[in-house]
């Protein structure tokens, strides 16, 4: 496992910097992912219920040429499937999307990546502040260094008296270390002593993490002056998990995936890996 390393002469030593992340930095880092993606699900709305078929996660991403909702592949697969007999209905946050076969740019299911076509007034009406990515290129990690990852796990939506769009999907986010990179993924390995995981309160291995899949893993940049700056770095793709032997009702969450974001061209289309 990659050990956290700082550059050499860094003003910060490893220690002071574990302290800065355990203080309000660390929720600052946690507004800016909170601001880059939202929480996308279906439901049966011919059900009274409206229960809730399958959620992911966008990332926002604004490129020099448009806007882009990105996901995994598997999340759209998975709309479109549930959907083909009618009777479904989509939304990214509070706003219904009725026409998300049209929008779709791309979609590439062996890299399980895929954009689509969002507009700032979309945005404006998802009932949450929202701040697209804008850093482009997008930028790999190195293992190592710090990286943060976010996503909106379904596993305890609570749907809200007498409205079937208003749900409190809670955010999961993680302030943690690139332990392997590619040249198609990233890799976080969890290290629970050492990094910082927040989704309501839980560590990840009591944390169920399907639906973050498609959230944003993001990227930070230092220059030699030792001024931070950060872009995407991948799209979160895969999590397993495991029911823990001790415990039944405990999940184990041991490695986060992400496929990198440079596979995304700033039309949205996405090149072969």
């Amino acid at each position: 496992m990659a050990e956290f390393e700082l550059p050499p002469g860094h003003p910060i030593s490893i220690e002071q910097a574990k302290e800065l992340m355990r203080g309000p930095l660390a929720d600052v880092y946690r507004g800016i992912l909170a601001k880059s993606c939202a929480p996308m699900f279906w439901y049966q709305d011919s059900s009274p219920d409206f229960p809730i078929l399958n959620n992911g996660t966008v990332t926002f991403v604004r490129t020099p040429e448009r806007l882009l909702g990105v996901t995994a592949a598997h999340v759209v697969r998975g709309y479109i499937n549930d959907s083909r007999g009618g009777g479904v209905s989509l939304q990214i946050m509070d706003r219904g999307i009725a026409d998300l076969e049209e929008r779709l740019l791309d979609i590439n299911d062996r890299l399980d990546i895929a954009t689509f076509a969002v507009d700032d007034d979309l945005l404006a009406r998802l009932g949450k502040p929202v701040q697209a990515l804008e850093n482009w290129p997008p930028r790999e990690p190195q293992e190592g260094r710090a990286i943060m990852l976010a996503g909106y796990p379904g596993k305890d939506v609570l749907n809200q008296p007498n409205s079937r769009r208003r749900l409190n999907f809670g955010l999961a986010t993680a302030l943690v270390i690139a332990q392997r990179v590619t040249d198609k993924q990233i890799t976080w390995l969890v290290d629970r002593e050492n990094e910082t995981w927040t989704g309501e309160g839980s560590e990840p291995e009591v944390l169920a993490l399907g639906g973050v899949s498609g959230g944003p893993l993001i990227t930070w940049i230092e220059t030699p002056n030792h001024i931070v700056t950060y872009a995407l770095g991948g799209i979160i793709i895969e999590h397993p998990d495991y029911v823990g032997e001790a415990d039944p009702e405990r999940i184990v969450i041991e490695r986060v995936i992400a496929i990198r974001a440079d596979f995304i061209a700033p039309s949205g289309r996405i090149f072969h890996g």
